[in-house]
């Protein structure tokens, strides 16, 4: 693939998640009223929600791995018209609770055919050692529409209701479905022969790095799970703001980390990502710690900018670490296996959150979020590997020999390999 090619499909990557992300959060906020407003049961509201996470954990790993041995593009296209199809069957058929569960469950389907597997293909066009800043700049695609989405949710729901909200998300869907067609899809994509990971590496347990990369990403998905909801929940019982305050305030550290993205990327390529992602990840915790101690909105809002900026500090650097394991075990299933982890904790977060709150009071909810946030890096501070590999490869099984095959292709050979076999990573 040429750097004109990669830069088409780069911008037509970022333009699809962007599109549909914006699609998502400006209906997402507004979903549970729209659910209330058809059964009053706590438990039929669950399930409306728990479906849609439940079917992203379930396909986003199988997904993903098929994508490896597969055209990564097929999939996102089959993606979009799945949520093209949802958003239009949202908007034509009866409002009925069994319908809108099956609709949802269809559609945390369609979620894990999209962005997991752009990911994987940005992962497959990133220059190899810039890696960091391929994957800061992609993820501003994600944060800047969770920033803009609601405000734009909130205008179209107070104007057209909850079908007009629909109509947009089909729009918006069907935008990046045409986004999707100028994707130039790989066209030395290896048979699965080739690609299969190597059976002494295949378990992910043996990789103390990403092992670590995961349960860091656990706890973070927890504190990312809880903040839009008890957030705007300690502004209203602690500091008393109206509604626009609220949403200033919680929009405040989405803004933040759009911005910061793309330079925080370029950090990565030039610093120590483990560095990186240890330093944001404990300094995360601490400042969680330290938002039930916010007596103004102006602290909050200051709190939430410094949160935000740490946050995003580790974000590049644990995507390009992501990115270079995914290299060896297969991008599309790596990334499949961070989605579900991550859907995880938004899943259980919530949860979990809910009962310390019932239990201990609002602040226990930002002291659990921040001391498994200290948890988490501290974790993988000790379970990754010091001077971590830019390649990819088990450092407990594999030397590298860095050569040139077929264009330019890095390879690895593996120790003891008696046989002399070789295996080529996706650049």
């Amino acid at each position: 693939m040429t750097e004109q090619q990669k830069r088409h499909s780069f911008i037509a990557l970022f333009t699809v998640v962007f599109t549909v992300t914006l699609g998502f959060s400006l209906v997402n906020p507004f979903f549970p009223v729209y659910v209330k407003g058809l059964t009053g049961q706590g438990l039929m509201i669950a399930l409306v929600f728990s479906g849609f996470s439940l079917a992203k954990m379930l396909f986003t790993p199988l997904l993903g791995r098929w994508s490896d041995f597969r055209s990564r593009r097929v999939f996102i296209l089959a993606g979009l018209v799945m949520h093209c199809l949802i958003a239009f069957f949202f908007v034509l058929l009866p409002q009925n609770l069994a319908i809108i569960i099956a609709l949802r469950f269809l559609q945390g389907i369609a979620t894990a055919m999209v962005r997991p597997i752009a990911q994987a293909f940005v992962g497959d066009i990133s220059t190899e050692n810039h890696v960091g800043s391929f994957m800061g700049s992609f993820d501003v695609s994600f944060y800047a529409a969770l920033g803009i989405g609601p405000l734009l949710g909130g205008l179209i729901a107070d104007r057209l209701g909850y079908r007009g909200m629909f109509l947009f998300l089909m729009l918006l869907c069907f935008c990046a479905l045409l986004a999707a067609l100028f994707i130039v899809d790989r066209n030395d994509r290896l048979p699965s022969s080739q690609a299969r990971p190597h059976k002494r590496c295949e378990n992910i347990s043996a990789n103390h790095t990403l092992q670590g990369l995961l349960f860091l990403i656990f706890t973070r998905s927890f504190g990312i799970a809880i903040m839009p909801i008890f957030l705007p929940l300690f502004i209203d019982s602690n500091l008393h703001c109206g509604y626009l305050v609220i949403g200033i305030g919680v929009a405040s550290g989405s803004i933040t980390t759009a911005l910061l993205l793309h330079p925080f990327g370029k950090l990565a390529d030039l610093s120590n990502r483990r560095t990186l992602v240890i330093a944001g990840g404990i300094m995360s915790g601490l400042l969680t710690l330290l938002l039930p101690l916010a007596e103004s909105m102006g602290q909050l809002i200051l709190l939430s900018i410094f949160l935000a900026s740490f946050t995003t500090l580790s974000l590049p650097a644990s995507s390009a670490i992501l990115v270079e394991e995914g290299r060896y075990h297969g991008l599309g299933f790596t990334m499949g296996i961070f989605h579900t982890i991550m859907n995880i904790g938004f899943f259980i977060g919530p949860l979990l959150a809910g009962m310390l709150m019932d239990t201990f009071g609002l602040n226990s909810v930002f002291w659990a979020a921040g001391l498994l946030g200290i948890a988490g890096a501290t974790f993988f501070a000790f379970r990754s590997t010091p001077g971590a590999r830019e390649d990819g490869t088990c450092p407990e099984m594999l030397t590298i020999s860095s050569f040139r095959e077929h264009g330019g292709t890095p390879a690895i050979k593996h120790e003891n390999d008696s046989e002399g076999m070789y295996m080529r990573t996706t650049p």
